[in-house]
């Protein structure tokens, strides 16, 4: 008996916020014309200089509402995730379809401590007009990867027919004293003295992903189709003694690429990347194009878009997945894409896109 294919997963409405736009199509355009939002903060590191991050500007964010504040006191690390949250999910709201059936949403945050996941969970629930479904929900807190590794499981629930939509989002926000102290303490923030390190940013993406037989039965406008998915881990990541040998995103690969099952005729053209400035991301991403050089075009165009917004954290699987589609569709990126994410504790996640008219 021959196999049934398995329905090709496509992306039917996206939204971000980033401190390089409010919207995805604003963020998508500022990341094509390389433009970037660093600024100084008023808070200084242990050089007494000033902390330079990229963040939403305070009037641009919306306030959240007197619900969620009456009953509950967000740090202010919480309050700015969700409301960049609430920035995506009504860019989202602009383009998603009227849904009745009860949608998973699977959320990726940070893998740190400070911030109360189940808070968040509670607050992001009442702020999308969704119908969310909590029985096949989760909250995936794995950081630059968690989004990613959303994607992965929303491809599963939608080919198995658990789910006929799945929303995939993450948040993130390093515009936080605790946060900024840790990182500038262990020497990762990018400044004059240190210039292998990064710039801290903060933003909101987020998906709502179908089947291809749904989104035409629907009638629905698809921004992209999400040809495979994978995910790894890296033992010898940031905070482990186990030596690095850049294995974790180098399987990811090999497993993302052996799960196109026969839509190889195409090399790599463009990656994007969560490289955040940092050289062990870069040593990274080298180890794995060369062992893999045989899966991509001669000179891949990458594309690591901390250059502009900062890093992310848990917010990058959705927005890089949302300005890869953009590109895709707008014809100024060529496919396929492939777009990874890498976690400071090791989870490696990775996706390939294809134009809607690829087959």
């Amino acid at each position: 008996m021959n196999k049934l294919p398995s329905p090709r997963i496509v992306i039917t409405a996206a939204g971000a916020a980033t401190p390089v736009g409010l919207t995805l199509a604003q963020t998508a355009a500022a990341v094509r014309a390389q433009i970037a939002n660093f600024n100084e903060i008023s808070w200084c590191d242990k050089e007494y200089e000033p902390f330079v991050i990229a963040y939403i500007p305070e009037e641009c964010l919306p306030d959240l509402p007197s619900t969620l504040t009456a009953s509950t006191q967000y740090s202010r690390r919480e309050s700015r995730m969700l409301r960049a949250a609430n920035l995506a999910l009504q860019d989202l709201a602009r383009a998603q379809p009227d849904l009745d059936a009860a949608i998973p949403l699977l959320l990726a945050l940070p893998q740190d401590a400070t911030t109360d996941h189940n808070e968040l969970w509670n607050a992001l629930l009442s702020l999308t007009s969704l119908p969310i479904d909590p029985e096949h929900s989760a909250i995936i807190p794995r950081g630059r990867a968690a989004g990613l590794i959303g994607v992965d499981e929303a491809t599963k629930l939608l080919t198995q027919g658990t789910a006929e939509f799945v929303l995939v989002g993450g948040c993130d926000s390093e515009y936080d004293l605790e946060r900024l102290g840790h990182l500038d303490r262990v020497g990762r923030l990018k400044s004059d003295i240190n210039l292998d390190g990064f710039i801290p940013g903060e933003g909101a993406g987020f998906l709502l992903l179908s089947t291809e037989r749904t989104a035409a039965k629907l009638g629905l406008t698809t921004l992209g189709v999400i040809a495979a998915t994978a995910r790894g881990f890296e033992h010898g990541h940031l905070h482990s003694e186990t030596p690095y040998r850049g294995e974790g995103l180098s399987e990811t690969w090999q497993a993302l690429l052996g799960n196109l099952a026969g839509q190889r005729e195409h090399k790599i053209a463009t990656l994007y990347s969560s490289m955040n400035g940092e050289s062990y991301w870069a040593k990274e991403l080298g180890v794995c194009t060369i062992r893999h050089q045989d899966s991509l075009v001669e000179a891949p165009f990458i594309s690591h878009p901390a250059d502009c917004f900062g890093d992310l954290g848990a917010a990058f699987g959705p927005v890089m997945i949302s300005l890869a589609a953009t590109g895709l569709q707008r014809g100024y990126r060529r496919g396929p894409v492939l777009v990874y994410c890498s976690s400071d504790h090791g989870h490696r996640a990775a996706a390939i896109l294809h134009k809607i008219q690829c087959h």
